[in-house]
C-alpha cells in the first residue's frame, strides 16, 4: 500500500504526543527524518521538493499538532501538540549558544564563519552593485578577525 502525506500526518501526530507525554519536550525535526524512514515512509518521495518543516508548518491544523522553533538556534524545530503551550526557555538562549568562531574573531583569531558570511552576502549582489565595492585592506583584514 502506499504511504500518504496522510500517513506522515498520523505519524508526527503520534510521536508528538509520545514524546510530549514522556518528556514535555517537543519531537524535533532533527529526530524525525530517521524516525520516518525506519517507520517505513520514504518523506521526501511522498511531499517532493517539500520541505519537512513547511509541511509540518502547512499540517499543524489537521494533524493536531503545532510547529515550534527556538529564537536564536534556527535548526532546533520540533512539533508539540495542538493543545500544548510550549516555547523554548530563556535560559536555552543564554550563554553556550554562541558559535565558537563567533569567540575566535573576538580574541584576534581568523573566523571563518565570519569569512563565509561576508562571502554570502556579497553573492547576493548584482554585479553592478560589486562593482561599487571599495573596501581597504585593514577593514577587511579586522572584519575576519586580523590584527
Amino acid at each position: 500500500m502506499a504511504k500518504t502525506e496522510a500517513d506522515i500526518v498520523a505519524f508526527l501526530k503520534s510521536q508528538a504526543e509520545s514524546n510530549w507525554q514522556s518528556s514535555q519536550e517537543p519531537f524535533l525535526l532533527s529526530q524525525a527524518t530517521p524516525a520516518l524512514k525506519a517507520a517505513g515512509l520514504d518523506y521526501k518521495a511522498i511531499l517532493g521538493e517539500e520541505r519537512l518543516k513547511a509541511f509540518v508548518k502547512r499540517t499543524e491544523d489537521q494533524g493536531g499538532y503545532r510547529l515550534v522553533s527556538h529564537p536564536v538556534q534556527k535548526p532546533k524545530v520540533g512539533v508539540v501538540p495542538a493543545g500544548e503551550n510550549f516555547e523554548f526557555q530563556a535560559d536555552d538562549l543564554g550563554q553556550g549558544t554562541e558559535r565558537p568562531s563567533h569567540r575566535r574573531a573576538e580574541a584576534g583569531m581568523p573566523s571563518d564563519y565570519s569569512s563565509r558570511a561576508i562571502i554570502r552576502a556579497f553573492a547576493r549582489l548584482s554585479d553592478e552593485e560589486l562593482d561599487q565595492i571599495v573596501i581597504p585592506t585593514r577593514v577587511f583584514v579586522k572584519l575576519l578577525g586580523g590584527r
